[in-house]
């Protein structure tokens, strides 16, 4: 009984193999003559009507295309690569991170250092201003380890008539981590307007930037032999060190950026000529730590750390006021240079103790490109800073042994 149904099975299929070769040697191909009962395609497409534009405010005459499609770029959250480099974190979305190799930073001269929050910056490098004649919304979404954990990011530009722009970004990660108090929440605000004049060597831009994040310690759980239930109903329930400590990194920004064609071509966004660039940035910058119900279980977690009896606090506050005036010469594409002046005020309260840096920079910044040969890519800071004084320096060659437009 089992030969014969084999055997029919063989047959059927023997049968159906010659009507299923013909069907997939019936698909078109371009260029060439099929059979006449195969199905042909509309291959008389419409034009994309979408042709959106996009910049950033500190290097507007390179000009990006907006591509909403997924056959160019696959959209996805990777929390451990949000701005390039491969971060160390706790696998949970806003948690702070670590550079998983460490570089130097890119400035000469004073620094707080509470950097573990900023790749989920928005700020100057990621703010886009669109260039469309239709308003431009987007919308992402993707859920954390529960439905009450995820991260949405959402950005909004507009063109208006007399050559104003409008762009608005929104981020926002929400996480109840996996044991009590591991809760935290992060909100990232970028508002920014452009205005560019009628004759087009005048370009103004306004924005605002607003990042926060809050996040609470537990110090980690007491014990590990109280895992006998479905940890998904007793996880909340493990003890824990700490039970009020709680963080807050709130960074404000507010900036003018502005442009000006002084000699060469009519207008600041085509390449060439000399233009004068001016910063205005102030920056409100404070960090605070505190647990003010310290019991016996965060008593032995801090140990030597505890010099107050009311609780353990920790509060850094920097306010910083940044002018900067530039010359740019040359055009993008092959030749470009650029020079200026940077001055920044440091204001510092740590309670009580109070301190203020005034601190004076010179840079430069160089690309060349000889005959389409040889790359050069170099940036420089000087600190003039009678506290501090100390430069930076990088360069970049790049080397072309084949044809140039190869």
């Amino acid at each position: 009984m089992i030969a014969y149904q084999t055997w029919l099975f063989i047959l059927c299929g023997l049968m159906l193999t010659p009507w299923t070769i013909q069907a997939q040697s019936g698909i078109p191909n371009r260029g060439a003559g099929g059979n006449n009962s195969s199905p042909t395609f509309d291959e008389q497409f419409e034009e994309d009507t979408l042709d959106v534009k996009y910049f950033y405010q500190n290097s507007p005459r390179v000009v990006y295309s907006f591509d909403d499609t997924l056959l160019t770029h696959f959209h996805e959250f990777d929390i451990s690569r949000l701005d390039g480099p491969t971060y160390l974190n706790l696998g949970i979305p806003g948690s702070p991170l670590r550079a998983l190799i460490a570089a130097p930073g890119a400035y000469t001269g004073f620094s707080v250092g509470l950097d573990s929050y900023k790749p989920y910056y928005i700020d100057d490098h990621n703010f886009r201003f669109y260039e469309s004649k239709k308003a431009i919304t987007r919308v992402f979404y993707t859920k954390g380890q529960s439905q009450n954990d995820g991260v949405l990011r959402t950005s909004f530009g507009r063109s208006f008539k007399d050559r104003i722009r409008l762009s608005l970004d929104y981020n926002r990660y929400t996480n109840f981590g996996i044991y009590s108090r591991q809760a935290g929440r992060n909100t990232n605000l970028g508002v920014g307007i452009g205005y560019e004049s009628k004759n087009q060597r005048l370009l103004i831009f306004a924005s605002h930037y607003s990042n926060i994040f809050t996040q609470q310690h537990n110090g980690g759980i007491t014990t590990d032999t109280l895992f006998t239930a479905d940890f998904s109903e007793e996880r909340t329930t493990i003890p824990t060190y700490l039970a009020n400590a709680a963080t807050r990194d709130d960074h404000k920004s507010l900036k003018i950026n502005t442009y000006y064609q002084l000699f060469g071509r009519d207008s600041i966004k085509r390449d060439g000529g000399l233009w004068m660039q001016y910063v205005f940035r102030a920056d409100n910058h404070y960090f605070k730590f505190s647990d003010t119900g310290l019991t016996a279980e965060s008593a032995d977690y801090y140990g030597s750390l505890i010099t107050d009896s009311r609780g353990m606090r920790n509060f850094v506050e920097h306010r910083r006021i940044v002018n900067d005036i530039s010359l740019n010469l040359g055009n993008v594409q092959n030749r470009v240079l650029k020079t200026g002046l940077r001055n920044i005020i440091n204001n510092i309260n740590q309670e009580p103790i109070q301190s203020k840096i005034t601190e004076w920079k010179l840079y430069g910044d160089a690309k060349w490109n000889f005959a389409d040969r040889l790359l050069l890519n170099s940036q420089a800071e000087l600190n003039i800073n009678r506290e501090n004084a100390s430069f930076w320096l990088v360069a970049l060659l790049i080397l072309i042994l084949g044809r140039p437009d190869t």
